[in-house]
C-alpha cells in the first residue's frame, strides 16, 4: 500500500555501499519513470570556450561550480573531471540559481547539471551548452563520443542513467504480481493523459515515459559497474573539501 518517487542518487549511495542503506534498488517493484532530464556541459557566454574540445586544451584552469561536497552534482563533477583530465578547478556550495548568478558575475566560467535548469539562461544569450549526456536531442554532442578512454565511457554511462531515469515511481519488494501490474497499467495511463501532457509541454517540462520492466533493466545496467568506477565514486563521496585543480 506503499509506492514512494525518488532521486536517483540513491544508484551512487547503493553502488559504494553507504552506510544507512538499507534497500537494494533491484528488488525494488519499479512502476515507471515520468522524464528524463540530461545533463549538459554549459559555460558562460562571455567564455572563450566554445566547444568541448576548448575546454579541455585550456591553458589554466577554470572554475567550475557544483552544490554541495557529496551531492550529486558534485560527485559527478569530480569525477567527470578527474577520469577526462579536465582542467577545471571545483568550487562546491552553489545552491538554487546561485551558479548561474555567479556565471553572470564571473566568478565561474561553468557547471555540469541538469539541461532544464539551465535551458532559459542559454536561452536568454547569457550561457552556451557545448555537450550533453543522455537525453534524446540532437542540437548537443553527446561526451560519450568525444572521449576514448574505456573508464570515463564508463562513467559517463552511469551518468546517462541518472539523467534518463528522472522522476522514478516503485513500491517496495513483493507487491503481488496482479497488483503490480494493475499499477502500472494505471501509471501508463496517466502518463498518456492528454491534460497532463498538455500540462507538461506548456512548462517545457515533457513526458518522456518508461513503465515497469523497462524501468528494472535501466536500474539493473546503472548497478553493474566496474571496481575502478566504485572507487571514483566512494573518493568523490566521502571528500570533506573540493580537491585542487587538475587537468593541464
Amino acid at each position: 500500500m506503499t509506492i514512494g518517487t525518488f532521486n536517483t542518487g540513491l544508484i551512487y549511495n547503493q553502488l559504494i555501499g553507504l552506510e544507512g542503506v538499507k534497500f537494494d534498488l533491484n528488488k525494488m517493484s519499479w512502476i515507471g519513470k515520468a522524464a528524463s532530464d540530461p545533463r549538459i556541459v554549459v559555460v558562460s557566454a562571455d567564455s572563450p570556450i566554445k566547444s568541448f574540445k576548448d575546454l579541455a586544451e585550456m591553458k589554466q584552469p577554470v572554475n567550475f561550480a557544483t552544490a554541495g561536497v557529496g551531492s550529486a552534482a558534485y560527485v559527478e563533477t569530480t569525477v567527470l573531471l578527474n577520469v577526462l583530465n579536465l582542467p577545471i578547478k571545483v568550487q562546491s556550495g552553489y545552491n538554487g540559481n546561485d551558479d548561474q548568478l555567479a556565471m553572470r558575475r564571473g566568478e565561474i566560467i561553468g557547471t555540469i547539471a541538469s539541461r532544464s535548469s539551465w535551458q532559459q539562461y542559454v536561452d536568454n544569450g547569457y550561457g552556451r551548452f557545448i555537450a550533453q549526456i543522455g537525453g534524446a536531442q540532437k542540437d548537443l554532442p553527446q561526451l560519450s563520443t568525444l572521449v576514448t578512454d574505456p573508464t570515463a565511457k564508463a562513467f559517463i554511462a552511469l551518468v546517462e542513467s541518472q539523467g534518463d531515469l528522472s522522476r522514478l515511481t516503485a513500491g517496495p519488494p513483493g507487491i503481488p504480481e496482479d497488483r503490480l501490474a494493475a499499477l502500472r497499467d494505471a501509471y501508463r495511463k496517466a502518463m498518456a493523459d492528454p491534460e497532463l501532457l498538455a500540462k507538461t509541454n506548456k512548462a517545457e517540462k515533457p513526458i518522456e515515459a518508461l513503465v515497469g520492466e523497462d524501468v528494472a533493466k535501466k536500474i539493473k545496467a546503472a548497478l553493474e559497474q566496474p571496481p575502478k568506477t566504485v572507487e571514483m565514486l566512494k573518493a568523490a563521496m566521502s571528500a570533506k573539501e573540493a580537491p585542487a585543480a587538475a587537468g593541464k
